[in-house]
Formats: C-alpha cells, structure tokens, sequence
C-alpha cells in the first residue's frame, strides 16, 4: 500500500471511529456528518441542524493530504 492510500485509510478510520463515540451521546437536532474526498485527498467531520431555533453549521475537523502530508485545518 503506498503512502497516500494508507494516508486515507488510516484518516477514514480516525474520523469514523471518533464520529461513532461522538454519536453515542445523540442529539435529535444535530446530524453529525462525514464526508470522504479521495480524489482531492479531503476529509470533513462536521455538524448540521437546529438548535434553540437556530441554525447550527459547525466544522468538527477537516484533514487534506498534501505533498504527502497531513494537514489538520
């Protein structure tokens, strides 16, 4: 397995098994979602919904692979 496949393997991994314990405390207004990009080498982990009569739109994490790095923006 060369680097970046492993690279996005190991991130979908991460972010999957982080968003499982994050869902074990649920909240019926906020839908957490996970987004995979392996063509762009983009990974997104963040919250929708409404709370209190607001409108929550909140980035959790977002990773990108570049010149064979990770960056956690």
């Amino acid at each position: 397995m060369d680097k970046l496949n492993y690279y996005q393997s190991i991130i979908k991994k991460i972010l999957t098994e982080y968003a499982e314990i994050s869902s074990q405390v649920p909240d019926q207004d906020i839908e957490e979602i996970l987004m995979f990009d392996h063509n762009r080498s983009q990974y997104l982990w963040f919250n929708i919904g409404w709370k209190n009569g607001k409108r929550i739109k909140a980035i959790s994490v977002y990773l990108r692979l570049k010149n064979d790095k990770i960056y956690i923006e």
